[in-house]
């Protein structure tokens, strides 16, 4: 059985569209709608499945950058792991399966014990270790937004540099830190381990900035399980954590079908990110079997 966790905060009717394909005996599916969210019931939700269990995790406002990404994916753990499942699916309700449900099963079930994560570089940047070095006390409430609270935190920021404040440097938890894309397909044993430093991941990562990309490979490289990577170079690989996404100017753009051929001739399992007005096409195109 496999574990869908699933992080939404807008389109409830490309949601149906996401729960109808990865409808499954052997998936079970995890929720989190953000409370900003509007147009979402979760009585109708329930009923865009056949196969599948819906479960959904108490709602609570969640901040790009801020803790409370980190927060909701760990209640998502916490909550799945209570049913052992053999793999536990991290995705966004614009992220969509590039295969069938039981053709992602199969591939999982041939890499058993391998875990799908993202590791950006070998050695982490200056510039992206100070995202859990310093204290950022307002993210939270600034989001991507940049407003006074940006200004506030930002002079915050300079001063902990200029008298030398650094978290890493007093932190027992974690002797290295090491960043990549927070969208994870992980087996039983590491979802219980993350569960279980639940403690230490707050303490280390509350109040910084974009730590959702950190904190899972943190962990990873202090634990061991580093050596069940299914990817083992630190390259920013698509195929460790069989993800496509495409980038541009920092930010994820939305697959339509001029992506058609890298996404049917690519390995990636899962793609970002979709909607129904501009992937519609894209996804007909995907799953029309006299392709």
């Amino acid at each position: 059985m496999h574990a869908y966790l699933i992080m939404v905060h807008e389109k409830p009717d490309f949601l149906k569209i996401l729960l109808q394909r990865i409808d499954n005996p052997n998936n079970d599916i995890y929720i989190h709608i953000d409370s900003k969210a509007s147009g979402f019931d979760e009585v109708e939700v329930k009923k865009w499945t056949s196969y599948s269990e819906i479960h959904f995790i108490k709602s609570q406002s969640v901040t790009w950058g801020a803790y409370s990404q980190i927060e909701v994916e760990m209640n998502l753990l916490e909550e799945a792991i209570l049913s052992n499942y053999e793999y536990y699916h991290l995705i966004s309700g614009i992220d969509f399966p590039l295969k069938e449900s039981n053709e992602i099963i199969t591939f999982f079930e041939h890499n058993k014990g391998k875990e799908f994560i993202q590791f950006q570089n070998k050695n982490l940047s200056k510039k992206n270790l100070n995202r859990v070095r310093y204290f950022y006390p307002f993210q939270e409430y600034i989001g991507k937004k940049k407003n006074f609270l940006w200004v506030i935190q930002k002079f915050l920021v300079l001063m902990q540099k200029v008298f030398h404040i650094d978290r890493t440097k007093k932190n027992t938890a974690f002797s290295q830190f090491q960043m990549g894309a927070n969208w994870f397909s992980i087996t039983h044993g590491l979802a219980e381990y993350v569960v279980s430093k639940k403690i230490d991941i707050k303490r280390t990562f509350k109040h910084t900035i974009n730590g959702d990309e950190l904190f899972l490979q943190t962990i990873v490289v202090n634990s061991g399980f580093d050596n069940d990577l299914y990817h083992t170079e630190f390259d920013n690989s698509t195929e460790s954590n069989t993800r496509f996404v495409k980038w541009e100017d920092d930010t994820p753009v939305i697959l339509t079908e001029r992506y058609y051929t890298r996404l049917k001739t690519g390995e990636e399992c899962f793609a970002r990110k979709f909607d129904k007005e501009n992937s519609g096409n894209l996804i007909k195109m995907l799953f029309d079997k006299d392709k």
